[in-house]
């Protein structure tokens, strides 16, 4: 659901907001961001198409699903692990404050 096997512009609205609340999603941006991947998926649907004789070759850029998909403001990324962070950790904490207590009949 991060938005790796099916890119986010192909999903049913009710997908992508299953998706922001998945913890891939924001992992995956933030690492193609970090990495440089929108360049180097860009760099890759661009081909080089043979023209005929004495004639210059011309370069043909396909559009892919991801065209665009890492160009992202890493800022708010941050934030959103860390609010994910604090979440599950909080949830961690009570949970594990109320083992060990007698229930209350």
């Amino acid at each position: 659901f991060g938005g790796s096997t099916i890119p986010r512009s192909q999903m049913q609205p009710i997908a992508r907001a299953n998706s922001d609340a998945m913890i891939s999603k924001w992992s995956l941006e933030l690492m193609g961001d970090m990495t440089g991947l929108d360049e180097r998926l860009s760099a890759q649907s661009v081909r080089t198409v043979p023209a005929a004789a004495g004639a210059q070759p011309v370069e043909v850029r396909f559009a892919t699903p991801y065209d665009n998909a890492f160009k992202i403001d890493p800022a708010v990324r941050w934030a959103v692990m860390a609010g994910f962070v604090v979440v599950f950790t909080g949830g961690t904490i009570l949970v594990q404050s109320r083992k060990g207590r007698p229930r209350r009949a």
